[in-house]
């Protein structure tokens, strides 16, 4: 239950900016056990310096309120060098801008007239800004939301896709230094490429198939050749699906066997050996899975990990300042963000958690207040829902 400290007990109630399955564990090289973590490593939180391995965060601070949110992303919106935040709601996007001490003031409203769901961040029209695009599910598209440079936004052209787009993962997929973007689509059991131009808009690219119910999607360049690959999570095949960018196309999807209800999934280093890994959460199966990456393109035997009931979101990003990134996951039910630290034996290591307001559904991570540690950044779901943010204790 959340407490407000910052700690909890866990209760069964993206280039530019972390086979079919069975639905057990067969094949599994090994399980680790979560552990909650109030502290971390045994180093000196507090004293404003942060360290390699420390793990400190303080209790959460509620940001916005009563307003459910599917998606949080942190960029620079307003060019002052300073992270802001931006929430996908039921009703559109809000923004709000940092100080750069850990507070927020000003919101502005975008797109109040669509339900979004996923969210990124990219600067699509070269300016140097950040920009976000967004799916919005109920009309089919995605939409391009350009930034101004001063705080402000301007609609960039929709980008038409397929029935139900869910998730958005942006990549450079045909190396021109151009962000494009991968978009899954939950009704249609595919993905859509939307190949960037440059200036803001976005040319129609491959259409790949899926599995049954495709959700989260990465980007990222698992065999070393060519533009970013993607790996997808299948939730309804119960799979994780791979896609190997070669020759100015997508191969596959080859598939690997997950447990029960994956539901998103990251591609990064995370045992440090020079080789993108996979990462899933499996949302029925309360477990995260570690895929190996050889640097081919292939992933190895899978390592499972018990985190907590009902997980919802992951993130890539280091956040014990290691070297090594680090998987965050929104842990709805526990009403929590987890910690699965990179790990060089085991490639995720087992669950720290901290609490943060009831119902989060989406994560991300910035140094929200110039410290130089990262801090973490959740929405929740719900009426009660909104975003929070748990800022580092180094």
């Amino acid at each position: 239950m959340d407490d407000g400290t910052g700690t909890t007990s866990l209760e069964s109630s993206s280039t530019f900016g972390p086979s079919t399955a069975t639905g057990s564990d067969s094949g599994t090289t090994g399980t680790t056990e979560a552990e909650t973590d109030t502290e971390g490593p045994e180093k000196n939180c507090g004293d404003g310096v942060p360290a390699s391995g420390e793990l400190c965060f303080g209790p959460h601070v509620v940001v916005q309120a009563g307003r459910s949110t599917a998606a949080v992303v942190v960029a620079d919106f307003d060019a002052d060098s300073i992270l802001d935040i931006a929430a996908a709601h039921d009703q559109g996007i809000s923004v709000r801008f940092g100080v750069g001490d850990g507070t927020f003031e000003g919101e502005l409203d975008l797109l109040l007239d669509r339900s979004v769901v996923g969210l990124e961040v990219a600067d699509f029209d070269g300016d140097g800004v950040s920009d976000l695009v967004t799916a919005a599910p109920s009309a089919d598209l995605v939409a391009v939301l350009l930034s101004d440079g001063s705080g402000g936004f301007v609609n960039g052209p929709d980008v038409n896709t397929g029935s139900g787009p869910r998730a958005v993962a942006v990549g450079d997929f045909n190396l021109d230094r151009i962000p494009d973007l991968a978009v899954t689509h939950e009704q249609g059991n595919d993905i859509r490429v939307a190949m960037g131009n440059g200036n803001g808009t976005f040319a129609t690219g491959d259409v790949l198939p899926a599995g049954t119910s495709p959700l989260g999607i990465a980007a990222g360049n698992l065999n070393l050749l060519g533009g970013d690959d993607l790996a997808v999570a299948n939730f309804g095949s119960g799979n994780i699906g791979t896609y190997l960018r070669q020759g100015g196309t997508f191969d596959g999807p080859v598939a690997y066997s997950a447990q029960a209800g994956p539901r998103d999934v990251l591609i990064a280093d995370f045992n440090g050996d020079g080789f993108p890994d996979v990462a899933a959460i499996h949302q029925d199966a309360a477990t995260a899975g570690f895929w190996p990456g050889d640097g081919s393109g292939d992933l190895g035997t899978p390592t499972i990990v018990q985190i907590a009931a009902n997980p919802r979101d992951a993130f890539a990003a280091d956040v014990d300042d290691d070297g090594r990134p680090d998987m965050i996951v929104a842990l709805q039910t526990g009403n929590a963000v987890g910690i699965l630290r990179g790990d060089d034996a085991l490639g995720l290591a087992p669950l720290a958690a901290f609490g943060t307001m009831s119902a989060p559904r989406a994560v991300a991570t910035g140094d929200l207040d110039s410290d130089g540690a990262v801090d973490i950044v959740t929405g929740s779901a719900g009426p009660q829902g909104g975003i929070a943010i748990i800022l580092a204790t180094p």
